[in-house]
């Protein structure tokens, strides 16, 4: 509203006239690679886990990642543009999911739905997953989604609660069970992970390798990287061997780039860049 106030003559329309969040629980696991179990890369994936990042983008109709839809949609919260206040986003509410598949929600995957036109509801802009709303047309936008701080057991036709938390100011959407308590973003990188829903306890030797290993991401990486720019050594210097494991790990990362949280098209051109005929050693 005040932002109409500022930069709109009286009576200006406003679009989107009204926006809308949707949300389902799901049940998210490492995909299987050619009947390989990956769940020891659970704790880096989606690549945003461990950051302080405000959600993760996944797409549900892409099939990326194993993503089990466990419940109906429900409404976080409608606004309507031009007349709200940022008071009336909730910084607190109590969401109740009707169950679908059995399963353990630990991800809330929710979309947006916008309303165009102020007199007719069908004029919408949305990136809602086919696979859950099937009114719209697909779209080339994923949706957001962020993990269940505690998980949920849902049971077919059976009702949950999760409690969503946005503290105001922040716009960060948080879940949890009720009675769980929330973790910073970005915390896990400092504890012991948690291993995927249906799969067994991280090992103690897996957990100290893990938190050495972020140790070395955070302390000693930073500098290795600045000190050591492998792709420019290694063509520079004419070595074939290196070059040869920069396209190794290259092609490693386009077969499965959301693993290693990289875009497709953006391996892509690398990758063409590296077998380009004039391209060898070029990034």
């Amino acid at each position: 509203e005040g932002a109409r106030r500022r930069l709109c003559r009286e009576g200006t329309a406003v679009i989107p006239a009204r926006l809308r969040l949707s949300a389902v629980l799901c049940e998210v696991r490492m995909p299987d690679i050619a009947g390989t179990n990956m769940d020891a890369f659970w704790p880096l994936w989606p690549s945003e886990k461990t950051s302080e990042t405000l959600w993760l983008g996944v797409d549900l109709d892409k099939g990326e990642g194993d993503f089990k839809v466990l419940t109906k949609p429900v409404e976080l919260f409608t606004l309507e543009l031009g007349v709200a206040q940022a008071t009336d986003i909730p910084t607190k509410k109590p969401l109740h999911f009707e169950g679908m598949s059995a399963g353990r929600a630990n991800f809330v995957v929710w979309w947006f739905e916008t309303q165009l036109s102020t007199t007719d509801p069908s004029i919408v802009l949305t990136n809602a997953p086919k696979c859950v709303d099937g009114r719209h047309t697909a779209t080339c936008w994923g949706q957001a989604a962020a993990e269940v701080h505690g998980e949920v057991a849902v049971e077919p036709g059976a009702t949950v609660e999760v409690q969503m938390d946005i503290p105001f100011g922040d716009y960060q959407l948080r879940f949890r069970r009720p009675g769980a308590t929330l973790r910073k973003a970005g915390s896990q990188a400092n504890s012991a992970p948690d291993a995927p829903p249906g799969a067994k306890p991280y090992s103690e030797e897996f957990v100290q390798d893990w938190k050495a290993y972020n140790t070395v991401l955070k302390q000693d990486l930073p500098e290795l990287i600045r000190a050591h720019p492998i792709g420019l050594a290694a063509g520079r210097a004419d070595d074939f061997l290196g070059i040869c494991a920069i396209q190794r790990g290259a092609l490693a990362i386009a077969a499965q780039p959301r693993l290693f949280g990289v875009e497709p098209c953006t391996i892509a051109r690398y990758v063409h860049a590296l077998y380009a005929v004039g391209g060898e050693g070029r990034s």
